[in-house]
């Protein structure tokens, strides 16, 4: 096989990769916030099929807060991939469009959404929230300071992308990146002017891989499929308790990194497995509607607690394809500009 060849098919191998480990992410981001425990008043002291749950629950919620520590190791690997300090201005200019832009769109929608519902007589109790006063300080607040928590990965994200130079100059020699690195692993967690940042470890790794081993996105290893397999059942069977846990979830990552092999990816996955963006951003709306109409016709029944974390994900999926499929058929540019420009 012609180099050239070989070497766009293996780009297009790590793309699709990409597509699957996101896409496999953004369905365990919905399982995340369908955990309802609490909802059905079902703690670890509860018996017999309740308690099937609560471990249920539990343990496919610890695996899926790993999936948000995903999305920023590839959100920095993908950013440093091509990133120069003489390209600082361009990757600015460029990251308005995909991130800032559609954050100041996305918390406007849901400032908007939380004013409605919350001054709604009727609603508001069903709800149970407080009351989002309708005001340009209460708006500029809502987008900053106190944000919707579905949008804080973005908010977040913002941050690093405006450390980038910082970044770079942290991670460029292999050395001393790797030293940080390491001491990060005992700080995974800061808080800094009043904002927590959770995902600076991840992100600064997925850069540190993208700006010393770029090449080593490439290897493939049936041995190390085998070994990423056994390690994520062995993270599921004991949630990390014997492991520090940022280490755990970097070894998750790499595994899911490596599982991906399993599946083919000498093909063209289809277009609603890369809706990943809209999919983080328009979610809630609907994944809170929807669970609250089940507890509001069923009440709390420990059977429809069940139901309704394994399989209302997937219907607001559902909802969500229906609506981007419209969205990029009849208005191609409203869809965008909401997701940055994306497919």
């Amino acid at each position: 096989m012609p180099e050239k060849t070989k070497a766009i098919n293996e780009e297009s191998a790590v793309r699709n990769k990409i597509t699957l480990i996101t896409f496999f992410c953004s369905i365990m981001i919905l399982f995340i916030h369908s955990y309802n425990l609490a909802t059905y008043g079902i703690t670890e002291a509860s018996t017999g099929f309740s308690h099937i749950i609560y471990c249920l629950e539990r343990t496919w919620n610890f695996f899926g807060y790993t999936t948000l520590s995903t999305f920023f190791f590839i959100s920095g690997f993908l950013f440093f991939r091509t990133y120069e300090l003489r390209k600082t201005k361009e990757k600015y200019i460029s990251r308005i469009t995909s991130i800032l832009i559609p954050y100041i769109i996305w918390c406007t929608v849901y400032y908007l959404y939380f004013v409605l519902l919350t001054n709604l007589p009727y609603i508001r109790d069903i709800i149970n929230t407080e009351k989002t006063p309708f005001s340009l300080i209460s708006f500029l607040n809502a987008l900053w300071v106190e944000e919707y928590y579905t949008l804080w990965f973005l908010q977040e994200l913002i941050i690093y992308i405006a450390l980038c130079p910082l970044i770079y100059l942290l991670m460029k020699n292999k050395y001393i990146g790797g030293i940080i690195l390491i001491v990060l692993l005992f700080f995974p967690e800061y808080t800094i002017l009043g904002f927590s940042l959770s995902g600076y470890l991840y992100y600064m790794a997925g850069a540190y891989l993208a700006i010393n081993f770029q090449n080593l996105i490439y290897y493939r290893s049936r041995v190390m499929t085998t070994i990423s397999c056994l390690f994520v059942i062995i993270m599921l069977a004991t949630q990390c308790h014997y492991v520090l846990y940022p280490l755990s979830r970097l070894g998750i990552i790499i595994s899911f990194w490596f599982i991906a092999d399993l599946l083919p990816l000498d093909r063209e996955y289809p277009w609603w497995m890369k809706i990943t963006f809209f999919t983080y951003v328009a979610h809630d709306i609907f994944l809170e509607m929807f669970e609250k109409i089940i507890l509001m016709v069923f009440g709390r029944n420990p059977i429809y607690a069940l139901l309704d974390y394994l399989l209302i994900p997937f219907f607001v999926f559902g909802v969500l394809v229906a609506i981007a499929g419209l969205l990029r058929k009849c208005a191609p540019k409203i869809w965008g500009v909401i997701t940055g420009m994306r497919i």
